[in-house]
């Protein structure tokens, strides 16, 4: 549905909102107040000032526009009106029509709607509209097959119109060029704007802008713009601009610009051929443009829309690039309807070069991750039986094939042409060079197409042999077909270099080169516990950081030396949890991972920012019985655990004085940030009120931290939320300043937070909240608010003042 508004001169009767001048007149219900801002800022018509000294107001050229803004269609067309209701000239009336749907423009462009049939321009009688039902029925000299009559009439218009079109496709380039269309008459550029449209994408045609009649099109803010030479003088096409192409339609002029070949091909469509296939074939070539690039996609829609029985070698190329470029994209749809036309064309060919193997192998790859395994076994077929005799046009085929690691296995429907194909590739693997062995084994596993009994053990043997001296193979051998009967020779020789601990035997682990070997009965139980221990780490370190931890939880124990694997990329505090598994979990922290994270932790302390997750790191460092090699790291774990520990029996002691807090306010501010909420959680509730303004003295910066840590942590539950209140006002009634400072902090974020705000009413609904409580909250929440604008000016000031002084 398409929701509409009257906009013009109106009494305070007339008006929507009762306020007479301009305004809007009516609206249809869906008619928003942004939908109304909208079009006051972009889509009302304009009229030009000085108009009225030399004109008749009623001959000012009429206005139309199209805009999308904030996931909202516009369009809309305006009219000069004479004079207002006081006298004054310069009436206008604007109807404009809204839409968030863009299946309400149905398969038509937004710019052919400026034609629909429901555009009244005048006012309504009443201030509700309805709702314009989509799809909108346009006049037929907006349809399709009108416009092109409009074309094949006007004999400059057939001979100029490629390079219209061609001004068309820039407007959507990514250097784009603004359109200008000149012409004194307003319904002729609406049709040559909806003409243009026809050859824009649908979905880059939703986003365009346009505007017209105006002045001055130089200046106008939209991607095509129609002006009026009744308005003056306008750009002389002839005359080139940077960022901007014209046509004059009333003196027969276009700007000079030699025609694409994409625009030349669709011209001769739209002109010659059936008007729907034409359309149609222009619609897949825009379509496809995002895919393949413009003349390409113009290409490969002439051989899908207009079918040849026979190809030649350039329509081959086409065909080739077009399936390639369309399955890399996953345009599935698209390979269904014109995957099969395609392919017939490209198997009347052969291959003719090295190049053109690599790009059937890259083909090949790409139709395997589609849905369209019909197309990639096709295409395969019909290149293994042509590249024999082509030098070095096999080796560009598997490397092609191989390199492209495609997702999964091809799937063949016949298996007469599986077991052909694998006849083929065996031929091509006994002629083959060494060195392209694992490609040719990759791609028969990759192709489902297994090396012949006949020639299989001689191929086993001879990459055996290759694999023993170049272990850069290692990534590839995952992928090969027959990689059981291939490891036989070469177990031996790997799992001595693999227990080595060598960093290239590492890193190919890394890769998933070795998974395997897990499930391998060649090795020793010895060596598949060990196996089988590094696997677990790579799966564990292949994971995103968040969630290793949890992976972790069940894998067992890993290797000691794994943690560079493990905690590669890791930070303290983000990735805490990972640590404290380990910790949780492994049995030991090697000397090298302990320095590590021991410098981790002091680089994160030194921020001065809040640290309670490292302080848990520790405490489970010195907790859990691992064994920690690093000694600095070993005992700063302990001296934390003991300060945490004071910690948690100040809290808990009802004594006065409280025998624990000078131990406490010892490490006071140098463990303040590992002890945030313990510290804001003493200062808040220890009865020691003496011990806790000492506490408090000893750092205040840190109290005001701890304090605001502390509440601000907490459950987020009415419950919660009723403790955490209580505090946080008895806190700013007290006698310690910094304490008080924090607590506001907190309050001030939930005055400014409606969900927690919501919660401290509903703990007082519940009675749940001392009303003197409530009562204090209130009273700060008011003062808060009257404060705010006077905070954000200190606030202001005081950061002003401390560049002043670092700057002196």
């Amino acid at each position: 549905m398409f929701d509409v508004a009257i906009y013009t001169d109106t009494r305070a009767n007339e008006a929507v909102d009762g306020i007479d001048g301009f305004n809007f007149q009516a609206l249809s219900e869906g008619m928003t107040a942004q939908d109304r801002q909208v079009i006051r800022d972009y889509m009302l018509h304009r009229v030009v000032v000085g108009w009225n000294v030399d004109h008749d107001p009623l001959e000012h050229p009429a206005s139309f526009a199209y805009r999308a803004h904030a996931g909202r269609y516009y369009l809309s067309r305006g009219i000069s009106t004479g004079v207002t209701n006081n006298g004054r000239p310069g009436n206008l009336l604007t109807q404009a029509i809204a839409t968030s749907d863009p299946d309400d423009f149905g398969m038509m462009r937004p710019a052919q709607f400026l034609g629909a049939r429901n555009w009244s321009l005048e006012k309504a009688p009443s201030q509700t509209l309805t709702q314009w039902a989509a799809p909108l029925e346009v006049t037929r000299d907006f349809e399709a097959d009108a416009l092109r009559d409009m074309v094949k009439n006007d004999a400059w218009a057939v001979a100029h119109f490629a390079e219209f079109l061609t001004m068309v496709e820039q407007v959507t380039d990514e250097t784009s060029k603004r359109l200008v269309i000149v012409t004194a008459d307003e319904a002729l550029a609406r049709k040559w704007i909806a003409l243009g449209t026809l050859f824009i994408e649908r979905e880059r045609s939703l986003s365009l802008s346009i505007r017209g009649l105006v002045q001055d099109p130089m200046i106008t803010k939209a991607d095509i713009v129609a002006a009026s030479p009744a308005f003056g003088p306008q750009p002389d096409p002839s005359v080139p601009r940077a960022g901007v192409n014209v046509i004059d339609l009333d003196r027969r002029l276009i700007a000079p610009l030699e025609a694409s070949e994409s625009a030349l091909t669709q011209a001769d469509w739209f002109l010659h051929e059936d008007s729907a296939t034409a359309l149609a074939a222009i619609d897949v070539a825009r379509c496809w443009e995002g895919f393949l690039g413009r003349d390409l996609a113009t290409r490969a829609a002439a051989l899908a829309s207009f079918p040849q029985n026979v190809g030649d070698h350039r329509n081959w190329l086409v065909a080739m690039q077009a399936l390639r470029g369309l399955a890399i994209t996953r345009q599935d749809d698209d390979l269904m309807f014109y995957g099969d036309d395609l392919l017939d064309l490209a198997v009347t060919c052969a291959v003719e070069t090295p190049e053109d193997a690599k790009l059937a192998g890259e083909t090949i790859a790409a139709l395997m991750s589609t849905e369209s395994q019909d197309l990639a076994a096709g295409v395969l077929m019909s290149v293994l039986e042509s590249v024999s005799g082509i030098p070095r046009a096999s080796e560009a085929l598997l490397l092609a094939l191989s390199s492209a690691r495609p997702h999964g296995r091809l799937t063949w429907k016949d298996e007469g042409a599986r077991a052909q194909a694998s006849i083929l590739l065996s031929q091509v693997a006994e002629t083959s060079e060494d060195v392209l062995l694992p490609a040719t084994l990759t791609v028969a596993r990759a192709c489902d197409v297994p090396i012949a009994d006949v020639s299989r053990a001689e191929i086993v043997a001879r990459v055996a042999r290759l694999w023993a001296s170049s272990p850069d193979l290692t990534e590839q051998s995952a992928s090969w077909e027959h990689r059981e009967e291939i490891v036989e020779e070469l177990a031996r020789v790997l799992v001595r270099r693999w227990c080595s601990g060598g960093q290239d035997d590492l890193r190919t682990l890394m890769q998933g080169t070795w998974t395997w070997l897990t499930r391998n009965s060649a090795l020793t139980p010895a060596m598949r516990v060990c196996v089988e221990q590094w696997n677990s780490a790579v799966i564990v370190a292949r994971l995103p950081i968040g969630a290793r931890a949890a992976q972790l939880r069940t894998m067992g124990q890993i290797p000691p030396d794994s943690w560079r694997l493990v905690w590669s990329q890791a930070k303290l505090p983000a990735n805490y949890e990972l640590f404290m598994m380990w910790a949780q979990t492994q049995r030991e922290i090697t000397d090298e991972a302990g320095e590590w994270l021991f410098d981790q932790i002091a680089a994160a302390l030194k921020t001065g920012e809040p640290a309670v997750s490292l302080r848990e790191l520790l405490v489970s460092l010195h907790e859990s019985g691992i064994v920690v090699r690093y000694r600095r790291l070993s005992e700063y774990a302990a001296q934390v655990h003991t300060v945490a520990q004071y910690c948690c029996a100040a809290l808990g002691s009802s004594t006065n004085p409280n025998p624990y807090l000078p131990t406490v306010i010892a490490y006071v501010p140098t463990m303040s940030p590992l002890m945030l909420d313990f510290l804001g959680a003493i200062i808040l509730r220890c009865p020691d009120t003496g011990g806790v303004a000492h506490l408090v003295g000893a750092y205040e910066e840190w109290a005001r931290e701890s304090v605001y840590y502390f509440l601000n942590t907490r459950e987020n539950t009415v419950c919660g939320m009723a403790e955490t209140i209580s505090l946080a006002v008895g806190a700013i009634q007290g006698r310690l300043n910094a304490p008080a400072v924090g607590a506001e902090d907190f309050l001030l974020e939930v005055c400014d937070d409606r969900v927690r705000r919501g919660l401290v009413y509903q703990a007082a609904t519940e009675q749940l909240v001392d009303r003197r409580v409530l009562a204090a909250f209130e009273d700060f929440a008011r003062d808060a608010k009257k404060g705010r604008f006077k905070r954000k000016l200190s606030r202001v000031a005081i950061g002003f003042l401390n560049r002043k002084g670092r700057d002196n």
